[in-house]
């Protein structure tokens, strides 16, 4: 099913009867930049706010899929800045990277309350989020991959939480997933498939070497072809040290977070919040 009709079919009952309020905002020049700023509910507590990151591949998505599921969180206090970005072939890496960089920046600067956020994101948006925390936390990653960000000022990175992201190059094409090839060579061109990491393609967190990132939430299902991804980026992670959490859930596939209404998806909401809150 494509996101787009699981989106259509999907039950929006308990969106509509407790909305939220959802502003549009641009954050940077290209019209793709752009993102809606979900409020928190007045009667919860304030809490930091989320950048969110939509996946598709780098090719596909948008960021009103999402609503639903953000909202959830911005009823419990956390502001939502749910963000779209360049997609690829026409905007290959590093420009979705980018993108996302100037997001969070642009958050922290223009938002009170702002100067901490949170990071979250799903299939290529987890690889985008991760990878956008990473450079955060280490400034000669940023620098060598975003220059004109070197110096640029950005929000505190609380966490970041990837909901199977692309973490590695490799894992998910071996495991079949679904049109890994054409997001890859999209993304990436044929660099991208070659077994060392070259610099210009250095895309995923296992294609760097850092000693500091960010507290880490890592997300899959067993039956996903990422799990393998997730499971390895954590326990790299968790040998270079800092706080690295993973769950993997039994029997779930690919994209489960956006079936709103079924039990896992409930237990990886409460999940999420549980380790934002830790």
């Amino acid at each position: 099913m494509t996101r787009a009709a699981m989106a259509a079919a999907r039950p929006q009952a308990e969106f509509r009867a407790r909305s939220v309020r959802r502003i549009p905002h641009r954050y940077g020049a290209r019209r793709v930049e752009a993102l809606d700023h979900l409020g928190a509910a007045d009667h919860a507590p304030r809490r930091s706010p989320i950048v969110y990151v939509h996946g598709g591949g780098w090719t596909s998505g948008l960021r009103e899929l999402y609503t639903p599921e953000l909202a959830w969180f911005a009823r419990r206090g956390y502001p939502v800045f749910n963000i779209d970005y360049p997609l690829a072939p026409e905007h290959p890496w590093p420009e979705p990277f980018v993108s996302v960089l100037r997001a969070i920046a642009w958050v922290g600067e223009r938002f009170e309350g702002a100067d901490r956020v949170h990071l979250m994101g799903d299939s290529a948006g987890g690889n985008l989020v991760m990878m956008a925390g990473i450079a955060i936390e280490n400034r000669e990653i940023l620098a060598a991959l975003a220059p004109d960000l070197a110096e640029a000022a950005f929000p505190e990175v609380r966490s970041v939480v990837s909901l199977y992201g692309v973490l590695d190059r490799h894992s998910w094409i071996r495991n079949g997933f679904p049109n890994a090839r054409m997001f890859m060579a999209s993304y990436l061109g044929p660099d991208g498939f070659r077994e060392e990491a070259l610099a210009h393609v250095a895309a995923t967190p296992l294609d760097h070497a850092f000693d500091r990132h960010p507290p880490c939430l890592l997300v899959a299902g067993t039956k996903d072809p990422l799990a393998e991804s997730t499971t390895l980026c954590h326990d790299t992670l968790k040998a270079r040290g800092g706080r690295v959490e993973q769950r993997i859930y039994p029997g779930e596939h690919h994209a489960f977070f956006n079936f709103f209404w079924r039990p896992a998806a409930r237990a990886l909401r409460r999940d999420v919040l549980s380790f934002l809150e830790g």
